[in-house]
């Protein structure tokens, strides 16, 4: 017995609804990780990343030329380790000469510890993770600290063994590495941004210009960071001080003690934000045009609201990177194979590996090599841009194509 429709209410017959499409950037938006890979390999990504890179080995060189007999600072790294000195992986490996006598085992051997010691001599990076870590390594090599090395029970901080002069040519450094990346980084996070987000990363250079007006922000917010470490430390440092009078006049040492742990819970705070997200503080003034302060708030604000996230999306940036990484590796030691395999053709007398030992061809071809290293200091900032944008939709429901329009 069918119950009677009330006046005023339409009865509603089932609708069928057919699935013809599925936006899987929209049911899983950390796929748009994967535009920012391929956003990395355009040739203006690729141009402003080599650009950088020969800007930051030029202030090291000039570093070196104007503190001589100092400690070094950390050499130009490379891309996935594909190439060795024209072996490993590589196409372009040393072959026999035609008429050279088979080398003996000593010499094998010796070639092999010659090989492992140049691969632990040069840097090599992994995506994202180790560009982070180069990078980073201009703070983290202000926070390293010794111990005592006779008494290992009783580890005491000292300080590092180095003059003033390495401290000095230390902080040269780290404001030239962050000068350089605030201008080039920033470029590729607001032309990854319009290319991956709107399709429109290839205007008349705007996103350049933008870039370049917002540069000193960017570099005051990431150099305040390193100021922002040492006024803390500072502040931990002079409580350490009162705590030890404390334990010295009126309170044992132990319970004195205690009152540094938050000073030193402040400053671990400012260590990881400042170490983790000055990348997200420079994509929030690239991106959404924020001061300093807001850039600050923003980056604290989604590190420590969504730290699974934010590891997640390193992660799997990380993955993708890999995967395009080891192409553009593969492609670039095919290029140089098949160049010194067609100079063979034409100069029948000279052997291929006559030519691959020419140590000035050698140097170019390493020079070539660094197009790794530049596509993957790209696909940093290509990916930092959209896991900015991912993590700014997870804490505040912004939009994905909500950019800032100058």
């Amino acid at each position: 017995m069918r119950q009677p429709i009330e006046e005023g209410k339409i009865m509603e017959e089932p609708r069928e609804v057919a699935i013809r499409r599925v936006l899987w950037w929209k049911v899983f938006p950390w796929l748009r990780l994967v535009r920012a890979a391929v956003v990395a390999c355009t040739p203006r990504v690729l141009v402003i990343a080599i650009a950088g890179l020969l800007l930051v080995e030029a202030g090291r060189q000039v570093l070196e030329y104007a503190f001589p007999n100092r400690e070094p600072l950390p050499a130009l790294p490379r891309g996935v380790p594909l190439s060795l000195g024209g072996g490993d992986l590589s196409l372009a490996q040393p072959v026999q000469p035609r008429f050279e006598a088979p080398k003996p085992s000593s010499s094998r051997a010796r070639e092999s510890s010659s090989l492992l010691a140049e691969l632990a001599r040069q840097p090599r990076l992994v995506p994202v993770f180790g560009v982070w870590a180069d990078l980073a390594s201009c703070y983290t090599y202000f926070l390293q600290i010794t111990y005592v090395p006779d008494r290992p029970e009783m580890p005491r901080a000292i300080p590092q063994e180095r003059s003033w002069v390495d401290w000095i040519k230390r902080l040269f450094h780290l404001i030239w590495v962050f000068a350089v990346w605030a201008l080039c980084g920033g470029a590729i996070l607001r032309f990854a941004a319009l290319a991956s987000l709107r399709g429109e990363g290839h205007s008349r250079g705007r996103w350049f210009r933008f870039a370049l007006a917002r540069w000193p922000a960017g570099m005051a917010c990431v150099l305040g960071g390193w100021v922002a470490i040492y006024g803390f430390g500072w502040i931990s440092a002079v409580v350490c001080l009162g705590a030890n009078w404390f334990g010295t006049h009126v309170l044992p040492l132990g319970w004195a003690w205690v009152i540094t742990v938050i000073p030193a819970a402040i400053l671990t705070l400012v260590v990881v934000l400042v170490v983790l997200g000055w990348p997200l503080m420079l994509a929030a003034i690239m991106i959404d045009n924020q001061d300093g302060y807001g850039a600050v708030g923003a980056a604290g604000s989604y590190l420590f609201r969504r730290p699974f996230h934010f590891l997640f999306y390193a992660g799997v940036a990380a993955v993708i990177g890999a995967a395009v990484a080891v192409v553009v590796a593969i492609l670039v030691e095919w290029c140089i194979g098949l160049t010194l395999w067609s100079a063979e053709l034409v100069l029948p007398r000279v052997s291929f590996g006559e030519i691959l030992a020419n140590s000035s061809l050698a140097q170019w071809h390493n020079v070539f090599r660094h197009l790794t290293s530049a596509y993957l200091y790209g696909h940093f900032w290509t990916s930092t841009a959209v896991a900015y944008v991912l993590l700014r939709h997870a804490v505040d429901e912004t939009e994905f194509d909500e950019l800032y329009d100058e």
